[in-house]
């Protein structure tokens, strides 16, 4: 036998071709990469192209690395880095291939990729194809537009822009193209490109394959200085994000350029939407935004933007060993400054002489460090961020960053069960340190490579070191320690599989029968991670399972135990729905019922004038009762279609210049729907009037009494509502109350009292005084008759205010403890001068001044807050020096600035405004809007400026409706103009501008002062307001977001303004309300904040649908036995709080509802200035 044995043959083979490849690497050479692609036969694919790519390599899209053709037997071959490398889990070189007529296919290399005589196998699915109609934003179609992918709906890094560009194609005359090699399941987002115009990027529209382009506008730039030197060269990116409520799709184009020596930028056409920037400075510039500009482009205007720019101070400092001070590379830091606009800050990483250099604003400053390269760590007991002060009027500060320590490594292995490596594993280390007399503790963490191997860094050389590893969710390994860092052999850390289970349970359609082919999903996450919406959980390749004819499913046993799980189950036109989290050893789930979804038609009719002649090109849109805004224009003979209206009740508006705004409630066996429009001179076919409760008073009453005999029995009783079930009970049930009081059973206070005073005068308003009068506690009976005056308002007679008030002061000076009589006397001065008593406003003010001035007494309550506020009115001066010296916290000070700021607006608006100076600028927003509130009653133009400062928009649309309030008795004309100018902006007020509230409440709250000004244009406002419904998308996400859960609440207090004039518009403003609300009780935080609210609304709107809607609400889930409350045990209470509020709203007279505010935290306050909430009076004696 010639030759050596094969032993050292294949030693010598081996050695040979690991020398060959560790030199490729050295050199920079390449090695082959082949293989072959088939068709879905298995065929091979003569002519496809072929691509290597890797995302990773410019962010931007997939660099192509090598291309490649098959020969006629469907082989290829390309050279590819010998170094290149999988990176684990996403985004690693992919190959894509690729032949016209088949769909596309891709093979990512997570791992290491195939050696030279390992060849690859390519699979072309099925032909595929992908029908669009570009549509112009008139509706009309869009010829010659080019149309390409951008994003794809893949389990692959995103393809390389030379394969994208292979799938577009031009659209026809009738705007209509074919996209190929993809399904429209795949689209995510496509790019159109129209000549002469710009590329927008815009989402597929699943039910028809339509891409409406979105309106253009202009944009003009100027950039604002103290130096015109500093003008020229700043580069300015401007995206364009549509404001359309509800639309949680990406910016639809963006666009960048770079100011010249005017510092000036006159930008090309852009896409209407809400404005985001970046702007950056030229290069070694000390100059920085001084606050984020806004901006909004809107259809053939033109928007100018003035971004104010700022000297800052450039900060240097020096990253250093402790020890020899050698600088060390590669740290990343934050620089942010501690006050102000924290977008100012910088995120720099140190070079290679360990320094760090950047621009910020003069101030109070911290310096944190992010990242520390692993062999370097933080030495015990000093912190990883460090604060300075940076001076007005510097150029450069030095800074000292904490040094760093070298570092000791761990290095090892993980294995499988088997003992083969386990590539992409994570690591985790825990390392203990004891250091004169005191122990530090961390953790570290790192991901095994293509060959299982792993480096944790960052750890103290004599530090005690455990790691443990995982990978995925079922495999894990115990802990070990490490003997000794940086010395012995590499640590082996072997993985074992953990115990599993399956899952099991049926779904249900909306009929109740069993739904087979029902799509499956599990979510999971680890024990007690409540505010963790979980992961996907993989069963293989697949993260789905499917029901059977019966309606069960079971999943793979491939669960790991002791984890939480939630099943979500999707079907073909039914929504989505989900179980609550299954938490221990469940394997049975309850039954999921799935609601039916709600199709969509199109609605086609007419428009005429009063005459019966046909209106041509008027608008007819549908808004808010669907994912999205569809609209049609009238032709010739005044004929419209509109698509995509829900096949449900919805509404149709109509819009034409010279006419008035209409909207109408549309059925879905509408097939032809007629709208006479009148013109502006003309009256309207109706006056609005009121429309009645639907609910008797006395139903109402049992329904709220029975709510709060639940809440008694309930976990958790609903103590977290607004004012807790003792006072609500006081209101619903007042005679059971008073039987309690008197029995000595329950202990009440003012708030009791007041809610109790409130339930028995409904009948008879005389018993208010009589329960006043009961009251033995003069501060008791103080606070009640305060708390009565607030609640009732505007809606009681003002001689039965003043007699509140009386009694309230009487009872005041009955108390004897200055600290309280000084605050109440100074709450009666405060409400004195808000209802014009000024002399004897003035006389109480100064009364409590002195009470609190009394020598040698202990305030108790500190009553600065209310002194301070009412005293503000009388003498400035001496209310500001009571501010002096107070050791408080700045955000509670800054409370009583606000307070006093509002106060002062209307008398003397230059020192409200310097108030708001001095003001935190975090709590500005709120602060503003009240002072412009009350001070535009005497100087509307000093209230525009002050709320332009502010960036406000909502509160500039609504100002001139304050002035409207304050002038309506006085000037009914110019409050007339300034009403409907406030109705004219909030009606082009998008949701983004607006924060918070919406417009469209907003403009339902302003109808009564229409009807009041202006019967004839009520209506019309009353239109606009529903026409101004955010846009409902198909279905909510989980977890649920705040402000989805304030969309909703946005419903229902809508409804709730509605149904004073037209019920049957407001049953469909409230639909969506009722058919989800049940989905949105997310855990862990349930309905949150906004769910008692949403029934205060829904309570407003009808008594009985809002008794529905908390019947279908899923029970409170059960405290967590034996563990502490609190995050991460954090347990909602949603329905017991809802119970509650449901009832205290029921409990309250039908004409104080609309008064009492629905968010009392966070809320909409700032707009009592209208004061519309209170429908009529309460009679007082």
């Amino acid at each position: 036998m010639d030759g050596p044995p094969w032993p050292i043959t294949w030693a010598w083979g081996w050695t040979m071709a690991m020398l060959i490849s560790l030199a490729c690497v050295a050199l920079g050479m390449t090695i082959p990469l082949s293989g072959t692609v088939e068709d879905a036969a298995g065929r091979p694919v003569a002519g496809a192209t072929v691509w290597l790519g890797d995302t990773i390599a410019t962010r931007k899209g997939s660099e192509v690395l090598a291309t490649a053709k098959t020969d006629e037997n469907g082989r290829f071959r390309l050279e590819r880095a010998a170094d290149l490398v999988g990176r684990g889990r996403s985004w690693s070189p992919t190959l894509w291939a690729y032949k016209p007529g088949g769909r596309i296919a891709h093979l990512e290399f997570k791992g290491d990729l195939p050696a030279a005589d390992e060849p690859v196998r390519l699979v072309l699915g099925p032909p595929a194809s992908t029908p669009v109609r570009v549509l112009n934003p008139d509706g009309k179609p869009a010829k010659g537009a080019s149309v390409r992918p951008v994003y794809l709906r893949i389990k692959a890094p995103r393809p390389p822009d030379k394969l994208l560009d292979r799938l577009g194609a031009t659209t026809d005359a009738d705007g209509r193209a074919t996209l190929d090699g993809f399904a429209p399941v795949d689209v995510e987002l496509l790019d159109v490109t129209v000549e002469g115009q710009i590329v927008q990027y815009l989402p597929l529209d699943p039910d028809d394959g339509t891409l409406t382009l979105r309106p253009l506008g202009r944009l003009k730039v100027r950039i604002v200085a103290d130096d015109p030197k500093v003008l020229k060269g700043w580069i300015i990116t401007a995206s364009s994000h549509p404001t359309d409520a509800g639309y949680q799709g990406p910016t639809t184009h963006w666009a960048r350029e770079t100011t010249g020596d005017d510092g000036r930028i006159d930008f090309p056409p852009l896409a209407t939407g809400r404005i985001t920037w970046d702007a950056k400075p030229p290069e070694g510039s000390n100059y920085l935004l001084a606050k984020q500009p806004g901006g909004t482009v809107r259809a053939g205007e033109t928007e100018e933007v003035e971004i104010a720019v700022r000297r800052g101070v450039r900060i240097e400092g020096v990253v250093k060993e402790e020890s020899g001070g050698a600088p060390v590379a590669g740290v990343q830091v934050v620089v942010t400054p501690l006050q102000g606009n924290s977008q100012s800050g910088a995120s720099p990483v140190t070079d290679a002489r360990g320094r760090i250099s950047a621009v910020i604003p003069p101030g109070t400053t911290r310096l944190t460090y992010i990242e520390v390269p692993k062999d370097y760590f933080l030495p015990p007991r000093v912190q990883n961020w460090v604060d300075f002060e940076v001076k007005e009027g510097e150029e450069r500060h030095e800074c000292a960053p904490p040094p760093l320590r070298k570092a000791a490594h761990v290095r090892g292995r993980v294995v499988d069960e088997a003992g083969e490596p386990s590539p992409w594993a994570a690591v985790s280390g825990s390392w203990s340190l004891d250091e004169n007399g005191f122990n530090t503790t961390s953790t570290i963490h790192a991901e095994t490579d293509a060959r299982g191997e792993f480096v944790l860094g960052s750890i103290p050389p004599n530090a005690r070191v455990t790691v443990t590893a995982s990978s995925g969710w079922t495999t894990e390994s115990d802990s070990s320690v490490v003997p000794k860092v940086d010395e012995g052999e590499p640590t082996t850390i072997r993985l074992r599989k953990r115990p599993t289970l399956a899952l099991s349970g049926r779904v249900l359609g909306p009929d109740g029968r069993p739904l087979a082919d029902a799509q499956i999903r599990v979510m999971i996450r680890a024990p007690v991670q409540g505010f963790n919406s979980g992961s996907p959980f993989m069963f293989g390749e697949s993260e789905e399972v499917r029901t059977g004819p019966d309606g069960r499913y079971k999943t793979p046993a491939q669960l790991p135990v002791k984890h939480e799980y939630r099943i979500e189950a999707q079907a073909s036109r039914c929504e989505p729905s989900m179980s609550r989290w299954l938490v221990g050893q469940a394997v049975e789930v309850p039954d999921l019922v799935l609601r039916r979804s709600i199709g969509v038609r199109e609605a086609a009719g007419w428009v005429v004038d009063s005459t019966g002649k046909p209106v041509v090109g008027a608008e007819v849109f549908q808004s808010g009762d669907g994912p999205r805004r569809t609209r049609g224009v009238t032709d010739a003979d005044g004929r419209f279609r509109v698509a995509k209206v829900p096949d449900a009740p919805a509404f149709l508006f109509v819009a034409r210049e010279g006419y008035r705004f209409l909207g109408r409630r549309v059925e879905p066996e509408a097939r032809a729907i007629e709208f006479v429009l009148r013109r502006l001179d003309e009256p309207p076919a109706a006056l609005l009037g009121s429309a009645g409760s639907p609910v008797a008073r006395d139903e109402e009453r049992a329904i709220a009494r029975d709510l709060i005999a639940q809440a008694r029995k309930a976990p958790g009783g609903g103590g977290d509502s607004q004012r807790g079930p003792l006072a609500v009970a006081a209101l619903v049930d007042p005679d059971r109350m008073v039987e309690m009081i008197e029995n000595q059973v329950v202990a009440v206070d003012a708030g009791v009292l007041t809610a109790l005073a409130i339930g028995r005068s409904e009948g008879d308003p005389r018993k208010v005084l009589e329960i006043l009068d009961a009251i033995d506690s003069p501060a008791t009976a103080s606070h009640a008759a305060l708390g009565l005056f607030d609640r009732l308002g505007r809606s009681a007679r003002p001689a039965f205010r003043r007699e509140l008030l009386d009694r309230a002061e009487r009872r005041a000076h009955d108390v004897g403890e200055p600290g309280q009589e000084a605050s109440l006397l100074a709450r009666a001065a405060d409400r004195r001068l808000d209802i014009g008593d000024v002399d004897r406003g003035s006389a109480l003010a100064r009364e409590a001044q002195t009470v609190a001035a009394r020598p040698g007494q202990q305030l108790v309550p500190d009553p600065l807050d209310d002194l301070a506020s009412a005293l503000a009115r009388v003498d400035l001066a001496a209310a500001l020096k009571l501010l002096d010296g107070q050791a408080k916290p700045p955000g509670v000070l800054d409370m009583t600035r606000a307070a006093i700021a509002k106060r002062i607006a209307a008398a003397n608006p230059a020192e409200a405004r310097r108030l708001l100076g001095v003001i935190q600028e975090n709590n500005r927003w709120s602060a503003r809007r009240a002072v412009c509130a009350r001070m535009v009653a005497k100087d509307l133009p000093a209230a525009r400026a002050l709320a332009a400062e502010g960036g406000d928009a909502m509160l500039a649309a609504v100002l001139p409706a304050f002035a409207a309030r304050a002038l309506a008795d006085s000037d009914p004309r110019a409050a007339r103009e300034l009403l409907f100018e406030s109705v004219e902006k909030l009606g082009k007020l998008d949701q983004i501008q607006a924060a918070q509230p919406a417009p469209a409440v907003v403009l339902a709250r302003l109808v009564p002062l229409a009807v009041r000004l202006d019967p004839d244009r009520a209506p019309s406002c009353l239109w606009l307001a529903l026409s101004r419904r955010p846009p409902l998308p198909d279905r909510e996400l989980s977890p649920v977001l705040p402000d989805v859960r304030q969309r909703y609440l946005d419903l229902a207090e809508l409804a709730a303004l509605t149904s004073r004039y037209d019920r049957a518009a407001a049953e469909v403003v409230f639909a969506p309300v009722a058919a989800r609300l049940a989905a949105l009780d997310d855990e862990p935080c349930g309905l949150g904040n906004e769910g008692p609210a949403i029934f205060r609304a829904a309570g407003a709107f009808d008594a009985r649908a809002a008794r529905a809607l908390l019947d279908a609400l899923p029970e409170d889930p059960p405290p967590l036995d034996g563990r502490q409350a609190g995050f991460p045990n954090f347990r909602h209470h949603s329905k017991a709080e809802a119970r509650v509020a449901l009832a205290e709203v029921l409990g309250l007279p039908p004409r104080l509802r609309l008064r009492e505010p629905f968010m009392p935290i966070g809320g909409d306050d700032w707009l009592e200035v209208l004061d519309d909430r209170g429908m009529g009076r309460i009679e007082g004696p």
